[in-house]
């Protein structure tokens, strides 16, 4: 286990570097995330739990185990307990070191707690708190309780971090947050953790359109669409749902959908969490990722496929479009089933135009030891060591390195 700083008194001492907090999300975008830091020699260190693998970590960052257990099948009470004692060293710790950064990259599970109290605290014993917007509000919950709450959260930190220009627009214009707070980051690809499997060929026979659903089952993902789609597909399409949802009366209608498929038995779902090791099969076996969302601001799941270069069907909405190019995919100008099924049927058509190899490539201009360049000059001017030449150099590079819409 990773030592506990916060007990050793012979480094509790003032931290000029950034400490990345993610409160639990995503295992792979906080490894990725300080890996890339860490290429560019920014003095890092981690906040995880007994998940985190440090073999998977570029060895100058500074694991430090706060969150402790995260087994599942724990009690209610050991959960909270848990929480409650790694919240409370979360804060010590900042308090004791009084780091040059925190870099909250988490979900925020509960707003007013996490968004506003612990934010606010976070923020006078550090240097500077940044934040990183994955969603301007939560998915299927744009109340106006929660425009509120995220009002007052997003007035907290020195520094909001998004991962598209079109949220950093909404957080301007909607939430009156100043132009030069919010930070434009792409999302990045791990090259340093574990490798997800070499780029393969699909294994699908020639006829076959293998057709992969992946992540969380959540209603602004539309799954319901892909699967009300399926019914006008011939019996080519094949559809492999991986993904859990927490739902039960949504679960039961996407199952009302799959129990009604003319074609049955092509249609097969994963409910259940998938370890991580078990995604470059899932990606290597898939023709196409389906993505049907309503809404979303970004998707870490066009990532997955960018880096195993498997091609794409999605909606247009939020920035998708950036990402799925007409050398990655294709995109269905309409939210609907109809047109989600005829983008399928428009890429069997033309799946030979897509090769894997090539979308690969398209995914090694989003490795996070570029797509994190951007942030150097703002850590540095908040106090983390960084030199004038690496920082000149990055952001030029990074500039450089940004595809256009035109051009990605």
């Amino acid at each position: 286990m990773p030592e506990n700083l916060a007990s050793n008194p012979k480094r509790a001492s003032r931290y000029r570097g950034v400490v990345l907090v993610s409160h639990g999300f995503q295992q792979d975008y906080e490894r990725g995330f300080a890996n890339g830091l860490a290429l560019h020699h920014v003095p890092t260190r981690l906040i995880g739990s007994d998940e985190s693998d440090p073999k998977a970590l570029h060895p100058s960052v500074d694991l430090l185990n706060l969150r402790g257990s995260q087994r599942g099948g724990r009690s209610a009470l050991a959960k909270a307990l848990n929480l409650l004692r790694y919240h409370a060293r979360l804060l010590v710790h900042v308090l004791r070191n009084r780091p040059s950064v925190v870099h909250v990259n988490g979900l925020m599970m509960y707003p007013v707690f996490m968004g506003i109290l612990e934010n606010w605290v976070l923020a006078r014993c550090c240097g500077q708190l940044f934040v990183t917007v994955h969603n301007i509000l939560p998915h299927d919950a744009h109340t106006r309780w929660n425009l509120w709450v995220h009002s007052l959260i997003y007035r907290i930190p020195h520094k909001l971090m998004v991962h598209t220009e079109l949220m950093k627009g909404e957080l301007v214009r909607r939430f009156r947050v100043p132009a030069g707070r919010v930070a434009v980051v792409e999302h990045g690809i791990d090259d340093l953790g574990p490798k997800r499997g070499s780029v393969l060929p699909s294994v699908s026979e020639t006829p076959v359109i293998r057709v992969l659903f992946f992540g969380v089952v959540r209603q602004y993902k539309g799954l319901d669409l892909l699967l009300q789609a399926f019914g006008s597909l011939d019996a080519s399409f094949r559809l492999t749902i991986v993904g859990m949802c927490k739902d039960p009366s949504y679960t039961a209608e996407l199952q009302g959908l799959i129990d009604s498929d003319p074609i049955p038995g092509r249609i097969e779902w994963r409910n259940a969490f998938v370890e991580e090791d078990e995604i470059p099969g899932l990606f290597a076996k898939a023709d196409v990722l389906a993505l049907p969302y309503r809404h979303i601001d970004q998707s870490g799941v066009v990532f997955q496929a960018l880096r195993h270069g498997v091609p794409i069907v999605a909606t247009n909405v939020g920035s998708l479009d950036r990402y799925v190019t007409p050398e990655v995919g294709i995109i269905v100008e309409r939210v609907d089933a109809l047109a989600v099924a005829e983008g399928l049927k428009a890429f069997s058509r033309e799946r030979d135009r897509f090769d894997r190899a090539a979308i690969a490539v398209v995914g090694c201009r989003y490795l996070w030891s570029a797509t994190v360049k951007p942030l150097l000059a703002l850590y540095r001017s908040a106090g983390v060591p960084l030199s004038d030449a690496s920082v000149e150099t990055s952001v030029v590079a990074s500039e450089q390195a940004r595809p256009s819409r035109a051009s990605a």
